[in-house]
């Protein structure tokens, strides 16, 4: 996006309206330019490279995505996986996926090592749709994008 333009309105990303509603929910009235820019080609299933800084959304980037994908696919399964290099990186994904998808019937869950399995365990299990694996070893951690069971919405 080149400087000193102007950025459209998320409803003319073409995201489900649910998700347009929870970016809303957040005080978020127009995509930040990674958002712009890496959406489009991500709804089309294109696989994307993106580098930002710090704060410019790049979360909301790749997270709203996939819950457009899923929305409307069949319930009562993982759908997504993403994997994180760190546990806090884990829990804030999983933090913002579930505020991007507070209109919508998808839950998420950060699973990571070093804690007692108890409670990841029932996160992991009431959380069918999101996760996010984190950790600098392929089986310590995760992350979970999930649609509960139940047929409503």
């Amino acid at each position: 996006m080149s400087k000193g333009s102007t950025a459209l309105p998320f409803e003319q990303l073409r995201l489900h309206n649910n998700l347009v509603r929870g970016v809303r929910t957040l005080g978020f009235p127009r995509p930040t330019p990674i958002q712009q820019e890496a959406i489009p080609p991500a709804l089309e299933g294109r696989d994307v490279l993106a580098c930002a800084t710090t704060g410019s959304g790049k979360t909301a980037a790749f997270i709203l995505p996939i819950l457009h994908r899923l929305s409307g696919k069949p319930r009562g399964t993982t759908r997504a996986l993403v994997l994180t290099p760190t546990r806090e990186l884990a829990q804030q994904i999983a933090d913002h996926a579930k505020a991007l998808a507070v209109h919508t019937p998808f839950s998420a869950a950060a699973i990571y090592g070093g804690v007692g399995m108890g409670p990841q365990e029932h996160a992991f299990r009431a959380s069918r749709a999101w996760r996010c694996w984190s950790s600098t070893r392929p089986t310590a951690c995760s992350t979970w994008v999930s649609f509960p069971t139940s047929s409503g919405s």
